[in-house]
């Protein structure tokens, strides 16, 4: 988890732009596929902010911060889904074992309809 020193002074880097590429509400961590290009960026569940969880496709705002103890790889922190696809979307407080369209068959991601 990052620190909240790490997380304020991420707060001075620019907001970036991407969609997500994978989000496994189970394993509670994904992938963003970054605008600019370059490597996916990790996403941890906590990072995520909103009412919906993160579907393959989504457009997100994040601004990148630098994971320690190195401080040589970067995860996004506040993401913010700003274009959700078209597919139904749980929301967190929504227990996936409860609600049939927020898992797949091997409950492994979201189904998609």
């Amino acid at each position: 988890m990052i620190t909240k020193i790490a997380s304020d002074r991420a707060m001075r880097n620019p907001i970036e732009e991407g969609k997500v590429r994978s989000f496994s509400r189970s394993k509670g961590h994904g992938f963003i596929e970054p605008a600019s290009g370059g490597d996916d960026i990790f996403v941890h569940i906590s990072d995520v902010e909103g009412e919906y969880v993160p579907l393959p496709g989504d457009e997100v705002s994040y601004r990148l911060c630098f994971i320690p103890p190195k401080f040589e790889k970067t995860q996004a922190i506040h993401v913010q889904i700003t274009h959700l696809t078209p597919e139904k979307h749980c929301k967190w407080e929504e227990i996936a074992s409860m609600v049939p369209h927020c898992k797949s068959p091997d409950s492994s991601r979201l189904l998609h309809h």
